[in-house]
């Protein structure tokens, strides 16, 4: 038997969210107890912006049900993936008429989530200014304030912001990195859909 947080049948409200594909904007559908999506165009797989473990985030049993601990999970990366999380969603629906900017805004952060790899960078300033770099520039401002961030954070973040939107630069690895992610996905071109 199936535990009935994790059965969809036991489901209530919409179990599937529809979110463009990071690199090339193509709608793929997830179901929130997927931890990652593949695109059917591309077959790139990218994190699920829209995951939600329910009862599995405290139930001593969920190694046994998800085959992972996501308690263990979420002590090894404390904050930085949940706050983009809930970014992510507030931005898929701020821009649910505005696709292309939407898939342009993933594409922005996947890059800049890889390159973070590679580079020396406080996550927390990257993933964010990497999200709200594609927002207009006073949408990017009141989403920030919502945030739960620390005023240095913040500060760091709007900075960043700020410059990509006035073409200046910033003496930080964390800019350095959003604006040549930013750049990456400006400049993608995934062809004509099929």
């Amino acid at each position: 038997m199936k535990c009935p947080g994790q059965d969809r049948g036991f489901w209530r409200e919409n179990p599937a969210i529809e979110v463009p594909c990071p690199v090339c904007g193509w709608s793929v559908e997830l179901f929130r107890d997927e931890s990652k999506g593949r695109c059917a165009r591309c077959g790139h797989r990218f994190p699920n912006p829209g995951a939600d473990l329910g009862c599995a985030r405290w139930c001593p049993m969920a190694r046994e049900c998800v085959g992972f601990d996501p308690q263990r999970a979420s002590r090894e990366r404390p904050g930085e993936g949940a706050l983009a999380a809930r970014l992510i969603l507030r931005l898929q629906d701020e821009y649910a008429a505005d696709q292309e900017r939407l898939a342009r805004v993933l594409r922005t952060f996947q890059v800049a989530k890889e390159r973070m790899l590679q580079e020396k960078a406080d996550p927390r300033v990257v993933l964010v200014a990497a999200l709200l770099a594609g927002a207009e520039a006073d949408r990017g401002g009141l989403l920030l304030a919502e945030l739960d961030l620390e005023p240095e954070c913040r500060c760091r973040v709007a900075a960043i912001i700020e410059a990509i939107h006035a073409k200046n630069d910033l003496d930080s690895a964390e800019f350095r990195l959003v604006r040549a992610a930013w750049d990456q996905a400006c400049t993608f071109n995934p062809g004509p859909r099929e």
